[in-house]
């Protein structure tokens, strides 16, 4: 389980790496998604963040 100082720190990880890639190329983002998910241990939430943000820049290149 991550601490508060940890979780705020993934949130704006998770934030820039959104900010970077929102309609953008997307051939980047697995290699700075997986940078994250190891800085992270492959911690479950860091996981579920970083997925949601696949998820989300996916949805929004086909829109």
């Amino acid at each position: 389980m991550m601490g508060y100082r940890q979780m705020h720190q993934l949130c704006c990880d998770v934030w820039k790496l959104y900010q970077k890639f929102f309609q953008q190329d997307l051939e980047l983002f697995a290699d700075a998604a997986d940078k994250i998910a190891e800085k992270y241990k492959h911690d479950p939430v860091a996981e579920k963040m970083i997925l949601a943000v696949a998820e989300e820049l996916e949805r929004s290149d086909t829109h």
